[in-house]
């Protein structure tokens, strides 16, 4: 077999184990907890909102809604998760507060590849300055599987929270 055969072959069955892989996708909140960020102690979340519009949802590489928490019990879980403080208890702390609006969060793909995406709008509630906060992650689809995808968007929400005290 001569080997652009080879690569055409090895990619339509990389297609199509992606395809095939069992089971509709799970958004995990503890899943997207192991980031690699340094804990931020010097914001904290006063209020969060879901901007992505109207019947947003996350879907998987394949296209299909995933189950579990809902997005922004991800993101709220996840954001305590490295160290920010969430909801009624920033009210009272004495760091920059900000509120924040999820703009995206998606996962999708290309052939072998898989990008997640993940928009996070935040507004200074001292002086109302706003920001956009961008994290992306792109790797190899190996299989489509939950923890790639949760992972992933870990990833990018990792990434985007790196600028979060350029809002401040």
């Amino acid at each position: 077999m001569n080997p652009i055969c080879k690569s055409i072959f090895f990619s339509v069955c990389v297609l199509a184990l992606t395809a095939c892989a069992v089971g509709p996708r799970t958004l995990k909140s503890g899943a997207s907890a192991t980031s690699l960020s340094p804990k931020v102690n010097n914001v904290a979340i006063e209020s969060m909102i879901d901007r992505r519009g109207k019947d947003a949802q996350i879907s998987d590489i394949t296209g299909k809604a995933m189950q579990g928490a809902d997005i922004m019990g991800w993101l709220s879980e996840s954001l305590a998760r490295r160290g920010l403080v969430v909801g009624a208890r920033a009210k009272e702390s004495q760091v920059c507060k900000l509120d924040l609006e999820l703009r995206k969060a998606e996962i999708g793909g290309v052939a072998t590849s898989k990008t997640a995406s993940v928009v996070i709008g935040a507004r200074n509630t001292e002086t109302q300055d706003y920001k956009i906060l961008r994290g992306q992650d792109a790797t190899v689809n190996w299989m489509g599987g939950n923890g790639e995808t949760n992972a992933a968007l870990g990833r990018a929400l990792d990434k985007a929270l790196e600028k979060i005290e350029t809002a401040c």
